[in-house]
Order: C-alpha cells, then structure tokens, then sequence
C-alpha cells in the first residue's frame, strides 16, 4: 500500500509531526510520499523510511508539482493531518489520485467554511474535541483512526551526527536566544534587559535566527557587547549542532523552539496566547519549559483583540531572568510557570472567525483516551446564556462614550471610575464617578478600560489588587479571514 502525506506548513508544524511521520512511514514499508515546502527539506531528510519528497509552498503550488505528484502516482490513501486548512492544500489534494482521501480540519484560515466543505465534499472528514488539547495528541488520534494502526507520535529525526560531540563541548554557561518569529516575537526592550540580567550573572547569550532578524539583532550587539550572534549565518542542521552545545535555549513559539527540543539540554519557551497550550509543551517532553502569563482572551490564532500583544509584554524579563537561573540550578520548578494563575477562563476567539461562539468556560484539558473521531459534514454550534453583569468603566473621556454607545444591552454600568480629582463624585453617563481606591467597597462584575493605550490602567488596578479576569480591554478589533 503507498500513502500520500500533505504538510506543506512551516518548519515547527513539520518537527512537531515528525514522530507520526516517522511511524506512518514504518508502517506502510517505507512506500510513503510527502508534500512539504522547501524550507522543511533538511528536517524532511532525517525522516527515516520516506520514499519521495514534493515541495508545495503554503500558498502556491506549480503545475509541475501539481503534475509530478498526480500524473505518475496512484496512492491507497492520502491524508491532510491539519486542523487548520488552507486553499492551495485543497487544490493539491483535489489533483492527488487516492483510493481514500482522509482530512481533519476544523477551521478554514484563508477561504470560508463553506468553500473548504465544498472542495472536501468527496473525502472522508474526521473532527476531533474542540478542547485545547495538544496539537500534537489531535494530529496521532486521526492518523490512527485514518490509517487504522497505533502511532507513536514522540518527535524525532536522525540527527545523531549533528550532537555527537555534545557531551564533550557542551558550554555550561552558554546561553541561546532565538529571535525568530513576527506575531509571536518578544519586544525588543524586553530582550535588551533579558540580555543585561544574563550578563550580568556571568552567563553568555548567543543569538539564532534567520536573515530577517539580522536588524533586530545588530541593535541588541549594540547595546549588550558581549553577544555572540550566529543570525542569518547558519542553516538549520548547523543551528541544530549549535543547540546540542549550550546549556539553555530560551525561544518564542517558533520553529526554532521545537529544533531544540529535540537536541538542546534545556529549553526554556516564552509562550504568548495566540495558539496557547496547542503547541508546546509537547507531551511528556521533560527538558522544556514554559513561562506565560493568562489572559482570558488566549487563543486568538494571533488575531489580537488589543492594540499590543499583551500576553507577551506581561511577561517581565525578571520573571524570565528568576525561571532561567531556577532552571539552571536544577530545582524542582514547574515545566509550566503562568505568571497570572487569576484568569481561568479561555475563550476560543479565533472561533469568532468562523461564526462559532466561544463556550463560557474552556480551560485547557488533556485529551481523554477514549476521544474518537466522528465524520462530519456541517459546522459546529455553540451557545452561551447571556448574564446581567454590574460594569465599571475606567475612564470618563470620548472613549468611555464609544463603550456606552456601543455596549452590550445585559451589561448594566454602576459607576464609572478616573483618576481626575476634579471629576470625583460628580456624574458621567447618569452614573457617579468615583476614584479608584473606592472599587474595594464596590460589587461588581467587570471594569473596562476606556482608553486606546490601556497599559497604565491595566497595572495600576492590578496594583490595587484587582483580578485580572475582570479587567476588560474592550477595544477588539475585526477578526479577518
């Protein structure tokens, strides 16, 4: 039998599914082909068993790709192991010739759900728990299901002859930051005092990262001299051998993040909300670590309801600094550290995109052992019981205007709250204003931030020791496709 696998996403999706990869190829005697992007090919190599490598980009295929896969290939099974679809998989998978055709995307990113079901229409469609289980947990339950044998789904690749010699010249107190990534980047004030804490506790940063960084990391050289920097000078297996060296590697949600996990001592993630708990930490996956900090909006799919991603400008290079020294001595810390333990619940807001409504409550879950697959041909529903809730706004200006005028019909406002002694005790929108010190003798539900830089208001309630779940950035932007 010869099996068809299209993973043309980017090069941590393809790490992350190399263990299954690895298995299906075992499986299936080596008679396994895949379709991937160019810049997967070093991972894709190391892959044991594949018989045949296609490159497709995420958004564009060639025709004599398209025909190279499909003209000279009969397959018994093809399978698109993604929860997120996009057209030009469509398109691919459209030209493949398959016995069986096998998906389990749950969510269109590029196109509507009704074009993804429409092209889909002829394939066997699973979904899975819509619970923020692990991506890769998700992924081993379909191929096991699609392909009717157990997995292992533990990310691996040959790469013996890149960390052969790292026993022998690991660097003790060697330090790597990666650079890497856009919407999950770190800001750069942030990694600029990181950099000085590490320093000054006698460690060495050395920095990784493609040619797009090279910017970014020149204006860090600049102001921390003692950075080692190998951005934009090392391809993927060098940077691999790199990792195998240094005592921690400290990264973003990124491709780089999953490279060192499979090679470096210690990694330590600094984890933002925009694909929360789905990526990292990989199960049972000992040398990782994960610092964040909740927010009730996580999982947006990077599709931000605020001006700033707050998610990661919560997380203090202190805080960061404190996990990494803890880390590096070896004490019993937690491999998942949230800096807010306050917000419990995470609404699914990238669901929004589709027209699904978030439930109430979705704290992260392990999947069950027991979770099956069901085939499935419309979309999901969801609803929420809609609840009075006594609302504060922080902020008497044009902006606290818009939130009224724009507000909610459940939602009830008792007082509004500033920081201008001249307005205390007088009346904005029919209700008294009040200072800040007084929310302590107030029941109430929500406070939302009327302002368009909320950062000071946010801090400033969190200093006078409000939950952070019932802070509000009320300002969401539209939730593009």
């Amino acid at each position: 039998m010869r099996c068809l696998v299209i993973k043309n996403d980017g090069i941590g999706d393809i790490v992350l599914f190399s263990g299954l990869l690895t298995s299906i190829a075992s499986k299936f005697n080596g008679n396994v082909d895949l379709v991937t992007r160019k810049e997967n090919y070093s991972i894709a190599n190391r892959i044991p068993g594949l018989r045949k490598i296609f490159f497709a980009e995420r958004d564009h295929v060639d025709d004599e790709t398209i025909y190279e896969i499909s003209g000279k290939n009969q397959y018994d099974i093809a399978i698109v192991p993604r929860r997120f679809i996009r057209k030009n998989v469509l398109k691919i998978m459209h030209n493949v010739s398959a016995k069986k055709k096998f998906c389990c995307w749950q969510y269109p990113t590029n196109l509507t759900h009704k074009e993804a079901q429409n092209a889909s229409k002829d394939w066997k469609h699973m979904q899975g728990s819509e619970s923020l289980i692990p991506e890769i947990l998700y992924l081993q339950i379909f191929c096991q299901h699609a392909l009717s044998c157990s997995l292992d789904s533990t990310p691996r690749l040959d790469i013996r002859d890149l960390t052969s010699s790292r026993h022998s010249t690991e660097s003790k107190n060697h330090i790597g930051i990666c650079l890497s990534g856009a919407s999950s980047r770190w800001s750069y004030l942030h990694w600029l005092h990181l950099l000085e804490g590490i320093v000054e506790e006698g460690l060495q940063p050395v920095l990784f990262g493609s040619k797009h960084d090279l910017t970014f990391a020149n204006r860090l050289c600049e102001k921390v001299k003692s950075i080692k920097s190998f951005v934009g000078q090392l391809n993927l297996e060098q940077t691999i051998s790199e990792f195998s060296k240094l005592a921690c590697v400290i990264a973003n949600d990124t491709g780089l993040a999953h490279a060192a996990s499979l090679c470096a001592s210690k990694v330590l993630i600094i984890l933002g909300g925009g694909t929360f708990h789905r990526f990292f930490p990989w199960p049972k996956k000992d040398n990782q670590f994960v610092i964040h900090h909740g927010m009730d909006c996580y999982d947006c799919e990077w599709r931000c309801h605020h001006n700033e991603n707050l998610c990661l400008d919560f997380i203090e290079p202190d805080s960061v600094l404190r996990y990494l020294l803890r880390i590096l001595r070896n004490e019993n810390v937690p491999h998942i550290l949230d800096l807010n333990n306050k917000a419990k619940n995470y609404p699914i807001a990238w669901r929004l995109s589709t027209g699904i409504r978030p439930e109430a409550s979705t704290q992260p879950k392990q999947i069950e052992e027991n979770t099956s697959f069901t085939e499935s041909n419309g979309g999901l529903e969801m609803t929420v019981d809609a609840k009075d809730k006594k609302i504060i706004i922080f902020g008497t200006g044009p902006t606290a205007k818009k939130i009224i005028d724009d507000n909610i019909d459940q939602k009830e406002l008792i007082c509004s709250i500033d920081n201008d002694p001249r307005k205390i005790n007088s009346v904005f929108a029919g209700k008294p204003i009040r200072a800040p010190e007084e929310i302590f003798c107030i029941e109430f539900d929500e406070i939302l931030l009327a302002s368009s830089q909320p950062l000071e208001m946010y801090h400033q309630l969190r200093g006078l020791g409000v939950d952070s779940e019932k802070i509000v950035f009320p300002f969401h932007p539209a939730i593009s496709q």
